[in-house]
């Protein structure tokens, strides 16, 4: 009798102890998951094309993913002209299969802006002033230019706080925005120093809703239609309506290649006024998001930089077409 209480003892010991280790497995294996639950980071991106822009689009998305942290999923909504054609949507849409740990949404634009000032750009300029009501079930975006590449994972960017301002992007400057420019008269605003380049941006998109400032963007670029006043019709737009409500961001977050990296920044004329020696060391040395303003990288080989672009190309679906439409100098 007491060999048979023994041996039930044992028994009801290890049953205990291996209730206890599958208690402690499955209470690692949701810590395990929760982690990884918690540490999900999704952004929202936008680009805008035309037929001729597609292409550098395409490798401008490729860089965002390669980039990308495995556990980030990239929300893509890509706004396009009327005359993208189905293939050229096909190409986007390739970006979605080989990765997948990103969507796709292409918004055909239609006939919306045909009757508003371009001067030499693209009629497309203007479809990102559209995204709020757009993505009407988003509290904000990233929108990059065609012809930028990221370098590293966007979350950090995508999670900057930006809860009293509309946009966030990098201070722009060209022979127009300076130091010494009077644009701002023609902006109607007190000053340049927020003034920021529209080509990388951070948009709060619920509080540009809240505040309706789609009519006064649609109120200031049909004035302007008339007037024909605007260098940079979406941008002098953009940063006319937003201004007081403006981030300017650290330069590796959109870094201007026409700015001359190369310079220090004592030598540097758009440092000194735009940025600080910090954030123009950090950006020109190691940049997040690189945009070509200036020199297109598939047409010159001006830096390591571009080279970089062409390993991007490289990793397209449309690396052959890219490399027979593009023959500049690919170092």
């Amino acid at each position: 009798m007491k060999i048979k209480m023994l041996k039930s003892r044992k028994a009801l010991g290890i049953f205990t102890m291996l209730l206890a280790l599958i208690a402690v497995t499955s209470l690692s294996v949701w810590m395990v998951r929760g982690k990884g639950a918690k540490n999900n980071s999704e952004i929202c991106v936008a680009y805008s094309t035309d037929e001729n822009y597609l292409l550098p689009t395409l490798v401008a998305m490729t860089s965002l993913m390669e980039n990308a942290n495995k556990n980030t999923f990239c929300k893509f909504t890509v706004l396009i002209s009327d005359g993208v054609s189905e293939e050229a949507q096909e190409k986007i849409k390739s970006v979605g299969k080989k990765y997948s740990n990103c969507s796709i949404n292409i918004v055909n634009m239609g006939q919306q802006f045909d009757s508003s000032e371009v001067r030499c750009w693209s009629r497309a300029m203007y479809y990102r002033l559209n995204l709020p009501e757009i993505l009407k079930d988003e509290k904000r975006c990233i929108y990059l230019d065609g012809d930028t590449i990221v370098r590293k994972d966007l979350s950090e960017m995508f999670n900057l706080d930006m809860s009293n301002y509309y946009i966030a992007g990098v201070r722009d400057i060209n022979s127009i925005i300076n130091k010494d420019s009077d644009h701002y008269k023609i902006l109607e605003i007190p000053n340049l120093n927020s003034y920021v380049c529209s080509g990388v941006l951070i948009m709060n998109l619920e509080k540009m809703r809240n505040d309706n400032l789609d009519k006064t963007l649609e109120e200031i670029i049909k004035e302007n239609d008339v007037k024909k006043t605007f260098i940079f019709p979406d941008q002098d737009a953009l940063n006319k309506a937003c201004y007081g409500h403006i981030f300017t961001l650290p330069f590796k977050y959109g870094a201007l290649a026409h700015t001359g990296f190369e310079y220090s920044y004592k030598d540097s004329e758009y440092a000194q006024w735009a940025s600080n020696k910090k954030d123009w060391d950090e950006g020109r040395k190691d940049p997040v998001v690189l945009h070509f303003t200036g020199e297109k990288p598939w047409n010159k080989n001006y830096s390591s930089f571009c080279q970089e672009w062409w390993k991007y190309a490289d990793l397209t679906e449309s690396k052959s077409e890219i490399h027979e439409r593009y023959s500049g100098d690919k170092g």
